[in-house]
């Protein structure tokens, strides 16, 4: 069976269209992207980390988080339900297993607590939120005070951030919307290796 799912790109006007034929095209092409394990490798997360990766898709970065975080979790949340049943799948004999958890659901409205996490990742899934602003005020509700917000984007053959279009391909563009949600001491930086250039956005929920 098909299901299809919609979802309104952020940065363009047309519509994206999930379902589990487009899903294993994307799954095959861009779920062992370097980015995930690269993001997840700068982020330095500790032992006790709670971390959530926010369009996770096949639960690469996640599972790679959960190697990391010994004593916490690593949780991937996904609006589309054939990339869920694809990073369970994937991860079903995991190592980590244990302490990695997939949950449905848009970044616009996490299904997460208040508080839950103190890490949140966004790696390429950025240019796909509906709705970036009300994405980034659920980012801010379900970090704990001072935790940390990262935006990790494989850098472009022209130097772009990103696959996005407009103001998400922009990370002057990007770092003000962010920062306009309260997220402070942002910082930009480049990453390389033999695979892939990664351009990460790191930010703080204030402690206090």
């Amino acid at each position: 069976m098909t299901h299809d799912a919609k979802h309104t790109a952020g940065n363009a006007e047309e519509t994206e269209v999930w379902n589990d034929e487009t899903v294993e095209q994307y799954v095959a092409k861009w779920g062992k992207d370097p980015t995930n394990r690269m993001t997840v490798e700068a982020a330095g997360l500790g032992p006790k980390d709670v971390v959530v990766d926010v369009g996770c898709g096949s639960g690469e970065a996640v599972r790679v988080a959960a190697e990391r975080v010994v004593h916490g979790r690593a949780i991937g949340v996904d609006p589309t339900p054939a990339m869920i049943r694809i990073a369970t799948e994937q991860t079903r004999e995991h190592a980590c297993a244990e302490r990695i958890q997939f949950i449905e659901g848009p970044a616009e409205k996490l299904p997460l607590e208040s508080g839950s996490a103190n890490v949140v990742l966004a790696i390429n899934s950025l240019h796909h939120w509906a709705q970036p602003d009300a994405g980034l005020a659920e980012v801010w509700r379900v970090l704990v005070p001072g935790g940390r917000f990262l935006i990790g984007d494989e850098e472009t053959e022209n130097g772009g951030w990103s696959h996005a279009e407009g103001d998400l391909s922009d990370p002057v563009k990007i770092r003000h919307l962010v920062e306009s949600h309260g997220f402070e001491s942002v910082c930009t930086s480049r990453h390389t290796d033999a695979d892939a250039v990664l351009l990460l956005m790191e930010s703080n929920k204030p402690a206090r």
